[in-house]
């Protein structure tokens, strides 16, 4: 008996209008929303800005979707998308880290750059948390 969790299934867009509404025919041309594949990746497309796309897996336990950009933290939070210490953290992007993400990364603090410490971006984003090295300055 295979197991269900590594089988392909197919899956009818249509059963989840909150995820119909993101799919991008154009990107998908060929492929049919009412038989997708939980093993392909599907071309995504934001209903709010359609300069929004990326490309993911499908899965059933995914009621719904959300823009990765619309919800990151250089969407969300610019100033301090400005602290995200992009070599340190390559090749991952503050364009497509959610805002709320427990991720712990790199920052660079703006008014030292020397001031350089790993935390997670919900730390940062949801509690205001600053750099701990001017912090303890004070």
């Amino acid at each position: 008996m295979m197991s269900q969790r590594g089988a392909e299934r197919q899956l009818n867009l249509r059963d989840f209008p909150l995820v119909l509404k993101f799919f991008d025919k154009d990107r998908n041309e060929g492929m049919n929303p009412t038989r997708l594949s939980t093993k392909r990746l599907i071309w995504w497309k934001c209903p709010r800005n359609a300069d929004h796309k990326w490309q993911m897996r499908f899965r059933k336990s995914s009621k719904s979707l959300r823009c990765p950009f619309c919800h990151s933290l250089a969407y969300l939070f610019p100033e301090l998308a400005k602290e995200f210490h992009s070599k340190k953290n390559a090749p991952r992007a503050a364009e497509v880290i959610g805002a709320r993400s427990h991720l712990t990364v790199w920052w660079k603090c703006s008014k030292n750059g020397s001031h350089q410490w790993e935390e997670s971006v919900r730390s940062r984003t949801k509690r205001g948390s600053g750099c701990p090295l001017c912090r303890e300055k004070k």
